[in-house]
């Protein structure tokens, strides 16, 4: 735990370099070589890519290790929902790169989180305290314990950006490469009917939506399952109807967002705009999906409501900024700053028994 807080406190220090143009250097009237994010980007990644304990390391090592070559996995006719640009790519990798998972995690962590800090850093407006919530919410530790959601997660940020420019079919044509990484990513699909703003009739309507599920829970999964395997994709019955719900303290923590944002929804509607629409509206979003695993399903919704987390990342900053003015603003921030840490310290407590790793040394010895 200490570990990732100490990592947590750099990571802040540096956004707040970037978003003040400290060691930022400029190139041209465009371009800008950011060293603070570059440094966020190198630290996160070596977190992620040199791990050899934690949570699914152990498979992602073997599956790597023991992946066959591009045309043997492609001989094997992959379904179009079974992940298979992760497995091309671990192929590819594995036997024309560097046989190296250690290279392999930090290649693939580097891609990663290059799109996630990115995406952060152009659309909010705290950067600093947008990569406090970053880690707080847990998303961070998401490319370390589900390789393929991370990049599905990447590559759809780059698809959103497109999003917002009204560039559909370029929106499309990434959301369909985040599918081919992680299947769940097809959630996504319906992110441009969320452009409008926030709590109007259509947000009513997937509040319902979400109630009839919670009520007709057991037949609801029993319906998605079948639709799945139809489809091609193969899920686990016994782990999705687990009697495991969502972690309640999870759950408050991105109600946070929704609940401000409906309770002053007249001081906030003067401020919106297109992207803080969006923004707004994929935070809902990810506490509806939580809250129909609440009694039941963590894994399935946890892994769906992820999509989704940006949101939260991005909104909640200028929802802290337009509630309060500049005299109250800075002791808002740091007590909805302290209650996201008390949450990340008791969502990473055990994170020194569960995680390990090589040093730098050994990692570059393992590759030259």
């Amino acid at each position: 735990m200490i570990k990732l807080m100490i990592l947590l406190a750099v990571s802040m220090c540096l956004a707040y370099c970037s978003q003040h143009g400290i060691l930022v250097v400029p190139l041209t009237k465009k371009r800008k070589l950011d060293i603070p994010i570059i440094i966020i980007i190198i630290m996160l990644s070596l977190l992620i890519g040199l791990r050899t304990h934690y949570d699914d390391t152990q498979n992602y090592i073997t599956m790597f290790m023991d992946s066959p070559t591009v045309s043997e996995y492609h001989d094997s006719s992959p379904g179009f929902f079974s992940n298979p640009l992760f497995y091309y790519l671990q192929s590819f990798f594995r036997h024309n790169v560097m046989d190296n998972h250690h290279l392999f995690f930090t290649v693939v962590a580097f891609f990663t989180i290059s799109c996630i800090i990115w995406f952060i850093a152009k659309y909010s407006s705290n950067f600093p305290f947008s990569i406090l919530l970053f880690f707080c919410i847990g998303m961070v530790l998401v490319p370390m314990s589900a390789m393929k959601q991370g990049l599905a997660i990447a590559v759809s940020l780059i698809g959103i950006d497109q999003l917002l420019k009204k560039r559909y079919i370029v929106y499309y044509l990434l959301l369909t490469i985040a599918i081919l990484f992680h299947a769940y990513a097809i959630m996504l699909i319906v992110l441009p009917l969320f452009i409008g703003r926030p709590w109007t009739i259509f947000t009513y309507v997937i509040i319902g939506a979400v109630i009839i599920v919670l009520f007709t829970f057991e037949s609801t999964i029993t319906s998605f399952l079948s639709v799945a395997e139809d489809a091609g994709k193969s899920l686990n019955e016994e782990v999705l109807l687990d009697s495991q719900g969502i972690n309640v303290f999870r759950l408050a923590v991105f109600a946070v967002p929704p609940i401000l944002s409906f309770l002053f929804l007249e001081l906030l509607n003067p401020s919106y705009n297109k992207n803080r629409h969006l923004f707004m509206n994929m935070s809902i979003l990810s506490f509806l999906i939580m809250c129909m695993g609440i009694f039941s399903a963590a894994t399935l919704f946890g892994r769906s409501a992820v999509y989704f987390e940006i949101g939260t990342i991005l909104i909640l900053p200028w929802v802290v900024e337009e509630m309060f003015n500049k005299e109250s603003r800075g002791a808002a921030f740091v007590i909805v700053g302290s209650c996201y840490l008390l949450f990340f310290a008791y969502m990473v407590k055990d994170f020194s028994y569960a995680y390990r790793s090589i040093d730098i040394v050994e990692f570059v010895r393992s590759i030259i």
